[in-house]
């Protein structure tokens, strides 16, 4: 299945402007130490995620095509809620 690299994680990122997908929410890149970077959002305390839109556990893969940019509360939402929908079903 891959695994999700910091390479492709900031290529999720800039393709998407560094927006959540689902409620808009900006972010940017910021180095946080040689070599790493987080991912703030306009919003205090709020970061970004590289999302997974068909799951891991449901066979998707860590590929560009299948991955997406999602604050943290908007991740978590779609972990708790089932935003997910198999459309193979």
């Amino acid at each position: 299945m891959g695994s999700m690299t910091r390479a492709l994680r900031r290529a999720v990122f800039a393709r998407d402007a560094y927006r959540c997908q689902a409620c808009g929410l900006q972010g940017r890149e910021e180095r946080s130490r040689p070599g790493g970077f987080l991912y703030p959002t306009t919003k205090v305390g709020v970061f970004l995620s590289a999302d997974h839109i068909v799951p891991s556990a449901h066979g998707g893969m860590s590929i560009l095509a299948n991955l997406r940019t999602l604050c943290m509360p908007c991740n978590r939402a779609k972990s708790d809620g089932g935003a997910w929908v198999d459309d193979a079903e």
